[in-house]
């Protein structure tokens, strides 16, 4: 190979990996990439809006999935495990706020998917909840913790997943 294609695969590579990094920051992030968040109102006022079935007291979790912001590839690794693990779970609910240009959001779209509502006019994302993709938690009526989905602990945030799959 010659040494111009070696430098532009080193250079490609280390745009990608950095690209990934310092992503999701955010100002109220503790030091696990944790924010604990207090407005239970804005995403159940959402969820009212959209339908007088939809209550978030139905829910132990949401899950927002998105193509803005974030390490795209740590989006995609979510996405997946999210259509092998969640999909017609019950007690989570699944936002898509993604058009399928970084993510394949066809399984998503099912009419046999039960649990999953679109964000397509960005009303869920402007609540600020959470910048990209990303796990809510709620317990007792409240938003326990907010993860945003990043390079550094994606592991720990499939585990959460795998968390939420067991208590179905």
């Amino acid at each position: 190979m010659k040494l111009k294609s070696k430098i532009y695969l080193c250079v490609l590579g280390l745009l990608f990996f950095t690209s990934c990094r310092g992503q999701n920051k955010t100002e109220n992030k503790s030091e696990n990439n944790t924010t604990i968040a207090t407005d239970y109102e804005k995403p159940k006022n959402y969820l009212l809006i959209l339908s007088d079935s939809l209550s978030l007291e139905n829910y132990d979790a949401i899950i927002f999935l998105s193509e803005k912001g974030g390490c795209p590839t740590c989006n995609k690794v979510f996405s997946d495990f999210i259509q092998q693990s969640l999909l017609n779970q019950d007690n989570i609910l699944i936002i898509v706020n993604a058009k399928g240009e970084k993510i394949d959001i066809y399984p998503y779209l099912s009419d046999a998917v039960s649990n999953v509502i679109t964000d397509y006019t960005n009303d869920f994302y402007r609540l600020n909840l959470i910048r990209g993709s990303g796990i809510i938690l709620l317990k007792e009526n409240d938003i326990s913790e907010v993860h945003s989905i990043n390079i550094n602990e994606i592991n720990k945030q499939l585990g959460l997943i795998r968390d939420l799959q067991q208590t179905k």
